[in-house]
């Protein structure tokens, strides 16, 4: 046999095994639809599915103490304590803004965070007109009633729809409006449980008619005119923005498969079985001593009637007859 031929049968013979071992890779584990480009990927919603993103970014804040720690840093880092001067502004001007200013902290920090989490800040300033007393608790003086805002408060990102304009300018922003609201609405003050406020119906009628107009044709979002919406970085392709933690967020749900892979190992070492075994070829257990089962069973009923596991010493009553056996499960392979 030349050598050619036996080099050619020894390509073959390997060119064989690899094939067996790919054939193995791909239909063992449900691994049959990965192919060479995914299979160093994690299952992480692509960005276009927007609020499945939102709804991982908030969760990974809520339960992961690195990624919260970071946030909660880079917001105390960007928002610090807010200096103003008086410079050109009148005594009733600079007195007016020095107490208004411990809300505008507060609601400057609400906005670096969610900016960091969902990258979509839509805030919300409404105004009031506020009487003469309360003009007077701010010590303004020679002022009857101020317009002053009131109330604060950034909208939910995942109630937020972006549309891309068709040709140049600016993208859009329509709110949806919850299923429960758009009921209220169409049907003047009742709840879907059945129970009415036609009071706050008709206020909200009163104060936003176009609105109640536009949900009563059948509208379920509405447009934004709101010019204070910031978005974070995009990349072309889509028009939502990239939150802070979305790079993060492969990275994020292995360290959790691992931490989860951990405790199904813990729970394999810890899961022991006491084996209680009475009577022996010697003296063999009759019908006449099922008893001493039932009395074995009460006294470990006993030791754990606080509802803990912990393990003690405890004591046990049985004749000579009475082997107790620990069965522990093969923990070296974990090791």
């Amino acid at each position: 046999m030349t050598k050619e031929l036996t080099a050619d049968i020894k390509e073959k013979k390997i060119k064989h095994k690899v094939a067996v071992a790919a054939s193995f890779v791909n239909t063992w584990g449900g691994l049959t639809n990965w192919s060479p480009d995914e299979i160093d990927k994690l299952d992480v919603e692509d960005i276009d599915k927007y609020w499945e993103v939102i709804n991982e970014c908030r969760f990974y804040y809520k339960r992961d103490p690195i990624a919260s720690t970071v946030l909660n840093k880079l917001v105390e880092i960007s928002i610090t304590d807010l200096q103003m001067e008086q410079n050109q502004a009148s005594d009733n001007e600079f007195r007016l803004f020095t107490r208004l200013l411990p809300k505008f902290q507060d609601f400057a920090e609400d906005c670096a965070l969610e900016y960091l989490i969902s990258g979509l800040v839509v805030p919300e300033i409404k105004y009031e007109l506020i009487n003469e007393d309360d003009v007077k608790r701010l010590g303004i003086k020679k002022k009857s009633t101020l317009e002053l805002p009131v109330k604060m408060w950034l909208r939910d990102p995942t109630s937020i729809i972006i549309n891309s304009p068709l040709v140049g300018g600016d993208v859009s922003y329509f709110v949806v409006l919850p299923d429960e609201l758009v009921f209220f609405i169409r049907n003047k003050g009742m709840y879907p449980d059945g129970t009415e406020d036609k009071e706050l119906y008709e206020e909200i009628a009163k104060e936003y008619p176009e609105f109640i107009l536009a949900v009563s044709e059948g509208d379920n979002k509405i447009l934004l005119e709101n010019d204070l919406i910031v978005r974070r970085k995009v990349i072309t392709g889509t028009v939502y923005p990239l939150p802070y933690l979305y790079s993060a967020l492969e990275s994020l749900k292995h360290k959790r498969n691992i931490r989860r892979m951990d405790y199904a190992i813990a729970a394999r070492i810890i899961g022991a079985i006491q084996l209680f075994r009475l009577g022996n070829d010697e003296y063999p257990i009759t019908e006449d001593d099922e008893d001493a089962f039932e009395d074995i069973r009460q006294q470990m009923v006993w030791r754990n009637a606080d509802g803990k596991s912990i393990e003690k010493i405890f004591q046990l009553f049985a004749n000579h007859t009475l082997e107790i056996e620990w069965i522990m499960p093969d923990a070296a392979a974990f090791r």
